[in-house]
């Protein structure tokens, strides 16, 4: 019974996710959708930090402080991924 609950609160839940997300898609105008996509210098800035230069300053890190093969495997992964990642590894719970 409990997986069943759990299941029908999932669905309800997708549901009310995808109607917030139709609400505010449906304010949002041609002009402003234009606007904001021609002015999209600070996401593009940084998925190119995060895909580029991320994982190059970890690899150049390891490099410097001549870290073991397993070290340098595990700093660029980290660099590689998200901000969050660091922030759940680094600090304790």
């Amino acid at each position: 019974m409990a997986d069943d609950s759990g299941a029908t609160l999932q669905t309800i839940m997708a549901v009310l996710v995808g109607l917030l997300m139709l609400g505010l898609g449906s304010t949002v105008s041609v002009r402003s959708f234009m606007r904001n996509l021609r002015t999209a210098k600070g996401p593009i800035v940084g998925v190119l930090s995060q895909v580029l230069a991320m994982p190059f300053l970890a690899y150049i890190l390891c490099v410097i402080f001549r870290f073991p093969a397993i070290v340098t495997i595990s700093v660029i992964a980290i660099g590689c991924t998200p901000g969050e990642l660091e922030v759940s590894v680094t600090l304790p719970p």
